[in-house]
């Protein structure tokens, strides 16, 4: 946990360099992504381009990163890692005593601080990416489910009207034809063979679209 992570590092450096303030930054895009900070009476104003130009590659302290520490009481601001590589930055206040804690104490241990500051970062960020992904996949899925819903309902109108629709010139046929084999012996034997055929078809024809109705409602 990149939180707690952090929080133990500072307690830990606080109480090993006996300091009266300390912070640590963690970068994701050489951006301030995560901040902790203890001793502090106000948030530090900064910004990773700041800080980059504040600190010299070769270590040498410059006139402004020299009023930068004055003004914030800090007596170092340690890099962790070497650009492109860099994790964060760990920020040293003055110890209680009012001096500089040993610059030699931490070189031995940055390499492990920026490791597992690196690592609790990527897990963090892996952990936001699947929740933003999980969140895109519910949204994606209710999505497609009331897409799918819109679909039945518009199936569904689709075969009532399509059947209702049909349901009026069967009867109409149904009802002709009625009429016509009523009177079976006006017409030609051939004539009445047919419509008999015709009148078979399109009883079979109403029950299916009966059938279609029920279906539909």
């Amino acid at each position: 946990d990149l939180d707690k992570l952090m929080v133990a590092l500072l307690d830990w450096l606080k109480s090993s360099l006996n300091l009266r303030s300390t912070a640590v930054l963690v970068l994701q895009n050489q951006e301030v992504k995560h901040i902790k900070q203890q001793g502090f009476t106000s948030a530090i104003p900064f910004s990773p381009a700041d800080l980059s130009t504040l600190l010299s590659l070769s270590g040498k302290p410059s006139p402004e990163l020299t009023a930068f520490c004055t003004t914030h009481a800090l007596s170092q601001i340690i890099p962790l890692g070497q650009p492109p590589q860099l994790v964060g930055y760990l920020l040293l206040g003055i110890t209680e005593r009012g001096t500089s804690p040993d610059p030699n104490y931490l070189d031995q241990l940055l390499p492990y601080i920026s490791l597992a500051l690196k690592s609790a970062a990527a897990i963090r960020e892996i952990t936001e990416f699947n929740q933003t992904l999980s969140g895109h996949v519910t949204e994606r899925t209710r999505e497609l489910q009331i897409a799918q819903a819109d679909a039945m309902r518009l199936k569904d109108e689709f075969v009532f009207i399509a059947t209702h629709d049909l349901a009026t010139p069967v009867t109409a046929i149904s009802g002709l034809l009625d009429l016509i084999l009523a009177q079976p012996n006006t017409l030609p034997p051939t004539v009445l063979s047919q419509l008999q055929l015709v009148s078979a078809a399109s009883a079979r024809l109403k029950v299916l679209v009966n059938d279609l109705l029920q279906v539909a409602r």
